[in-house]
């Protein structure tokens, strides 16, 4: 009896530390059935998107995903279930309570038992939002530069060390090349 008293007492210090670690842990992270439907959500779910763990368990993933990128996300589901190996990284929108809608990413790997079955998926989610914010502003930053700098009468080259990557339209009444044919000289040609 003493020892099979240790060994619940380990086993269950072993999954307080796991818990602790999902539960202090800024992703999502989640198990879903083989049908899709959530087994397991972890309560970082409700600081990132506002629901309670209790409103996600039992309900098919893509509940929570945009119209559009539902496709991609059955996909990658399917991928792992098929091929029985982790899935990489998918980038995707969700849905939080408030109804705005912010990017997310998300891996995937399957639980297989003793018989090399799946029996669930376990995924990791992060908030990838404001990265996708920046990269949209520095999108349309070149965008507006390009605009400008096209607009310009002089020819304006850009490199990086010596190695030209933009030209302004001018080239072609300056020196009678495309943008395409100068880009591919060297700086000092």
């Amino acid at each position: 009896i003493k020892e099979l008293y240790k060994t619940q007492k380990a086993l269950n210090m072993s999954d307080s530390k796991y818990r602790l670690l999902i539960e202090n842990n800024s992703n999502f992270i989640f198990s879903l059935n083989t049908d899709g439907h959530f087994t397991f959500v972890s309560s970082v779910i409700t600081t990132k998107l506002g629901y309670e763990v209790s409103e996600v368990i039992g309900k098919n993933f893509h509940f929570l995903m945009h119209p559009e990128d539902v496709p991609l996300c059955l996909s990658l589901f399917h991928k792992t279930l098929f091929y029985g190996e982790p899935q990489t990284v998918l980038e995707y929108r969700v849905v939080p309570k408030d109804g705005r809608w912010l990017w997310n990413t998300t891996s995937l790997a399957p639980l297989k038992d003793e018989n090399g079955t799946i029996t669930k998926l376990i995924g990791t989610t992060s908030d990838i939002n404001e990265i996708k914010k920046a990269k949209l502003a520095i999108q349309e930053s070149e965008a507006k530069h390009r605009v400008l700098t096209d607009l310009s009468g002089d020819m304006i080259v850009m490199h990086r060390n010596f190695e030209k990557y933009y030209v302004n339209t001018a080239v072609e009444k300056t020196l009678g090349y495309s943008q395409e044919e100068f880009l591919k000289f060297g700086l000092l040609e």
